[in-house]
């Protein structure tokens, strides 16, 4: 695996479970029940996750498993931008809506619901194809910024946007965030 890959566990248990706690990257992944005896949980590797074995660990009515997670090195594009200065270091009259757009992401992150809650296969937002890469790295004016997390699609004023299956949609200013989270 490699980092900003997903990493699909399945859980098999001898007996029913009515809850199974799953650990990794020293954060709680949060399964849900597939069927009776299986559980599946959905586990991101972020894209700043050095090379190395991660232990993943599940607990479910008194069982312990640990599986060791061996992460290879992956390379992301890189590009270097010389633009307004305005665009790489924002005014200050825009800081406190950045931080409440920053908090506002932090809660929708930690919010994720305790079943599965998409049943399709997962569509496009918007019409097209994506025009950014994911995990590419800028550079603006020599200042590095944070990796690309996401796809962007174009798309023109008032093209309504769709969950990719089922999920919320969170809106800051004219940028859009996914995430199957929950109500």
């Amino acid at each position: 695996m490699q980092p900003g890959e997903l990493v699909v566990l399945t859980i098999m248990l001898p007996q029913h479970a009515d809850r199974v706690t799953v650990r990794a990257f020293d954060r709680d992944a949060a399964p849900f029940a597939d069927r009776d005896r299986q559980w599946r949980a959905l586990v991101g590797i972020d894209l700043d996750v050095k090379p190395g074995t991660y232990p993943v660990t599940v607990d479910a009515g008194g069982l312990h498993a640990r599986y060791d997670l061996i992460v290879t090195p992956r390379g992301f594009p890189t590009r270097r931008l010389t633009v307004d200065e305005a665009f790489v270091t924002p005014p200050p009259s825009e800081e406190a809506r950045i931080a409440r757009e920053a908090r506002l992401l932090a809660d929708v992150w930690k919010s994720a619901a305790p079943q599965r809650l998409w049943s399709d296969r997962f569509v496009r937002p918007v019409p097209g194809t994506a025009n950014s890469a994911f995990g590419s790295r800028s550079i603006f004016n020599g200042k590095a910024r944070t990796p690309h997390g996401g796809a962007d699609f174009m798309s023109p004023s008032g093209t309504p946007i769709h969950a990719p299956n089922a999920g919320r949609i969170v809106v800051a200013r004219n940028l859009y965030y996914l995430a199957l989270l929950g109500n």
